[in-house]
């Protein structure tokens, strides 16, 4: 469950700390530290609390445990979907409580489309308009920059992998290595569409993806 929330892809151990997948989520981050503050000051302190967790568009329970060991706080073990402890409300440790789940705006004719980020499985820039790949089809972005898009939802699971593109990481299905090494990504989509990895973005999207 937390591996879907998170975006961690699927089965990868995270054994060496270098290797490790570092997920886009202030909000936890937060928490956790509003966690080691509270065990400062009680070490059998539990609590919990909601976020919104990679590509979700509703929030998510967690409680957060500090792991001691020698007398040592060492870090805090997270639970999603879980409730334990003290009930702690989101004003207490973020200084910018979230209102509202992000969502991409697109155009389908006159109408104006309002897309939840799972829906999305890539973004590609063609002359001047950005297109993006979703489960309604391929829809054009309400915004024509793919740098704005890339720096709005970096923290929230997506990834420049090339000039033109930016990718849902949680929408890749496969990976597949060309005869020279170059990459290209296989997306969970209705045609499986191929997205071509850039050699300078190649150590990114490995580190991400756990390859």
């Amino acid at each position: 469950m937390a591996s879907g929330l998170l975006g961690v892809p699927a089965s990868t151990p995270a054994v060496d700390p270098t290797l490790r997948w570092t997920p886009g989520l202030p909000e936890l981050i937060a928490a956790a530290r509003h966690a080691t503050g509270q065990a400062a000051h009680d070490p059998g302190w539990v609590g919990s609390t909601q976020i919104f967790a990679h590509l979700a568009d509703e929030p998510t329970s967690i409680s957060i445990r500090p792991v001691f060991s020698s007398g040592h706080l060492i870090g805090n073990l997270v639970s999603f979907g879980a409730s334990d402890g003290v009930q702690v409300a989101q004003a207490e440790w973020s200084a910018h409580p979230r209102a509202h789940p992000r969502r991409l705006v697109a155009l389908r004719g006159n109408r104006t489309v309002l897309l939840r980020l799972p829906e999305v499985s890539f973004a590609e820039s063609r002359g001047n308009d950005v297109w993006l790949s979703t489960d309604q089809g391929r829809l054009r972005a309400a915004s024509s920059s793919l740098d704005k898009l890339d720096s709005e939802l970096g923290d929230v699971g997506f990834l420049r992998v090339h000039r033109r593109y930016v990718v849902n990481l949680g929408r890749v299905r496969e990976i597949e290595r060309g005869p020279k090494g170059e990459l290209s990504l296989v997306m969970d989509d209705r045609t499986n569409e191929m997205v071509p990895v850039s050699r300078r973005n190649a150590p990114a999207v490995r580190r991400a993806l756990g390859i």
